[in-house]
């Protein structure tokens, strides 16, 4: 299923295993895709909780610029070609990637 929003297509489909290279973590579900042009976005669940997902991102991306706003934990591509977004979502994580290029 997709939805159109002011000529961004929004799917909500399955999820899958990467998004622009960038793995999911395990379980992930009720994906959102804006990737019709960059930059591209990505938001899903993840059961885990915030600090397995980030641990499961920084063991992937040792190079990866971390920190931290609020509730919010952030990592950064050193090449600024993307950015994570994870947050606390009740019994899990939301996590959100911004791909630049």
């Amino acid at each position: 299923m997709s939805i159109s929003l002011s000529g961004t297509t929004l799917a909500t489909t399955d999820c899958p295993a990467q998004f622009h290279n960038l793995p999911l973590a395990a379980n992930a579900r009720y994906c959102q895709q804006f990737n019709d042009k960059m930059p591209a976005t990505l938001s899903y669940f993840a059961p885990q909780s915030p600090q397995q997902v980030l641990a499961f991102y920084r063991a992937q991306f040792s190079d990866a610029q971390f920190s931290q706003s609020k509730d919010q934990q952030i990592l950064e591509d050193p090449a600024r070609h993307w950015v994570l977004v994870i947050s606390n979502d009740g019994q899990g994580s939301q996590v959100d990637i911004l791909v630049k290029q």
